[in-house]
């Protein structure tokens, strides 16, 4: 029995070692056919962007933010977090579904600009080989300015400069700490941690108006526009412009979802120390206000 039971073992180890020579094949072949990338170029390509930030503007605590969302241990791997790969796998066995990414930001960076967004083994390959090519190209720091210039804030909006300015009407190195989290946590499902929930406005007693120039067939609603404008709450400019069909009426209100997330976050920061206990609670009752300005708020005339 005890000899039956080692040829077993021993089969299993070849079969192992067999599919280990094959997997090793297949991406070494994926690895060297891989088109080359430029990180350098990437990085200069980033700083010439409109809004973009240096990575001295940056807020010490957006940085801490990302990292304890995105890549905790980002100053100890060198692209990819061997770790997190096996704490996925595990999870992900447990669980009998995907519940657990291993991206790193280099590896995030790879598939933003330079692999894209398709589910498939080979991209996840060129993931990891890029992300250490981006490792050795650009610094740490420069790592994190082109992730944090480049990430998606949902509504079209690329980068946290543009993110403060669109959502808090301010710059980014004026965001209080609370602010920072809030931004932060939208890239990781922009489609549902958009900070701004949109309707068409369906009542004068709407708050929170904006519009946006007519797309596709228009949706007039004369007497609340007019209620609007003898209220005051739009100009004749905006009133004309809407019976004209050229612009559309809406209303916007915050996304809970946000918030829940924005929390995530900041127990995640308390967890790797990143904030203290009394900092945590202070963060987490700080109200955040929005003043999306850049998606047209109504104060008497067209922003």
């Amino acid at each position: 029995m005890k000899k039956y039971g080692k040829k077993i073992i021993k089969k299993f180890l070849i079969l192992c070692l067999f599919a280990l020579l094959i997997f090793s094949s297949i991406v070494g072949k994926i690895i060297h056919d891989a088109p080359e990338i430029s990180p350098r170029k990437l990085l200069e390509e980033v700083r010439n962007m409109p809004y973009a930030i240096a990575y001295e503007e940056i807020p010490p605590k957006m940085i801490a933010a990302t990292l304890a969302a995105e890549d905790h241990r980002f100053y100890q791997h060198h692209g990819i977090d061997y770790i997190r790969i096996i704490q996925a796998i595990l999870y992900d066995i447990y669980y009998g579904k995907l519940v657990y990414g291993a991206s790193t930001i280099p590896m995030q960076l790879s598939k933003n600009h330079f692999t894209g967004f398709e589910k498939t083994f080979r991209r996840k390959i060129l993931d990891m080989y890029y992300a250490t090519v981006i490792e050795k190209e650009l610094t740490k720091e420069e790592i994190l300015e082109c992730y944090l210039n480049t990430i998606g804030l949902s509504k079209g909006i690329v980068g946290v400069r543009e993110g403060a300015k669109t959502f808090f009407n301010r710059d980014a190195n004026q965001l209080s700490t609370a602010e920072c989290v809030y931004l932060i946590g939208i890239t990781n499902w922009p489609a549902h941690y958009t900070p701004i929930l949109l309707e068409q406005v369906m009542t004068p007693k709407e708050n929170h108006l904006f519009v946006t120039w007519h797309t596709g067939e228009a949706k007039k609603d004369v007497k609340l526009w007019e209620s609007l404008w003898k209220g005051g709450k739009i100009s004749e400019e905006i009133y004309q412009l809407l019976l004209s069909g050229n612009i559309d009426l809406w209303s916007w209100k915050m996304n809970p979802d946000t918030k829940y997330r924005q929390e995530y976050i900041l127990k995640r920061m308390l967890e790797t120390k990143s904030i203290s206990q009394e900092e945590y609670e202070a963060y987490l009752k700080e109200n955040i206000q929005l003043e999306p300005v850049n998606l047209k708020i109504l104060n008497g005339k067209i922003q």
